[in-house]
């Protein structure tokens, strides 16, 4: 890992948040809102207007839960990192 960077304004947060994050909740991001509009097309609950039907609503909880994953592992990952470093420093 190179170094830990802060992320541009349009990104989360977190400086632990990578660009490989970054482009993985993208690519979530982007089959969820195809996924959305074909599903409004042919469900009768979300063709009328309404809210979003259940399997829709599960299907976007996924992505959130899957975020909040991505983000404790990367955290975990970065922590990790750092200690390592602080480890082979003290040990030199």
């Amino acid at each position: 890992m190179d170094e830990l960077r802060q992320p541009d304004a349009r990104a989360v947060s977190a400086p632990w948040w990578t660009d490989a994050d970054a482009a993985e909740l993208r690519v979530l991001l982007e089959e969820l809102a195809d996924g959305v509009y074909e599903h409004r097309e042919h469900c009768a609950t979300c063709c009328q207007g309404a809210a979003w039907c259940r399997p829709l609503r599960e299907a976007f909880e996924e992505v959130v839960h899957w975020r909040g994953r991505r983000l404790s592992a990367s955290y975990a990952a970065a922590m990790r990192a750092k200690q390592d470093l602080l480890d082979l420093k003290e040990a030199a």
